[in-house]
């Protein structure tokens, strides 16, 4: 159900953020799988759905962290938060990057760009 291509245009992202904030409203009752939210949130952060990247990725970081492609999602959000001008949200995936993920190459990156960001303070 979550092909690239399900997901080519604008009124199938709008239906699928408007199915993901009823699952919201329901996620007592009704799971979705760790890799399926995952790909929500890259979905949602490249379509300026940020809040809902948000909420799923936080999620993710306090129940299974160790989700393959989390980082990438937690990135993909930061780019986004970046995109609309958002530093602090933007500094706070970052340091989530870090803070998560120390070893790998993806921190390092943006370990980089938060000491550059605090420079320019």
């Amino acid at each position: 159900i979550l092909n690239s291509h399900w997901f080519a245009d604008n009124y199938n992202i709008k239906q699928t953020n408007d199915v993901f904030k009823d699952y919201i409203k329901l996620r007592r009752n009704v799971t979705v799988p760790s890799k399926v939210l995952v790909k929500l949130a890259l979905l949602f952060s490249k379509n300026n759905n940020q809040t809902e990247a948000e909420i799923i990725v936080e999620t993710l970081l306090r129940k299974s962290p160790n989700i393959e492609s989390l980082d990438q999602a937690l990135l993909a959000l930061a780019t986004a938060w970046q995109r609309q001008g958002n530093s602090e949200k933007y500094m706070k995936c970052l340091n989530l990057l870090v803070k998560h993920y120390p070893t790998q190459p993806i921190s390092v990156n943006a370990n980089l760009l938060l000491d550059r960001l605090n420079n320019k303070q």
